[in-house]
């Protein structure tokens, strides 16, 4: 499955859904603080692969905190997404998940 976002020239991303730590735990008190910290990845990430042809042709693999039912969770991982600029989305056994980013994207 693919979101339609706009994609750079230059980058190539991939956001992979998998871990033990829940993303509403780390989003809830520090919302603000976790949407710096991914813009300026993002950003870095996106620099290096401009600078270089080989990690832009390679692309990114993104590996992201678990997904829970809550609001803050949904909406660190659309903004992961689009801050990012992903073009491919692989979720793991999480319907719920896919079809929330599908609406989304």
């Amino acid at each position: 499955w693919k979101p339609s976002t706009t994609r750079s020239q230059h980058s190539k991303s991939t956001l992979f859904l998998s871990s033990t730590t829940n993303v509403s735990q780390v989003t809830c008190a520090n919302n603000s603080t976790y949407k710096e910290q991914t813009r300026f990845l993002a950003n870095n990430v996106e620099l290096k692969m401009i600078d270089n042809p080989e990690v832009c042709s390679s692309g990114v693999i993104i590996k992201s905190c678990s997904f829970s039912d809550s609001p803050e969770s949904l909406e660190a991982l659309n903004h992961a997404i689009t801050t990012f600029k992903v073009d491919t989305v692989l979720v793991i056994d999480n319907e719920r998940l896919t079809s929330d980013l599908r609406q989304q994207f």
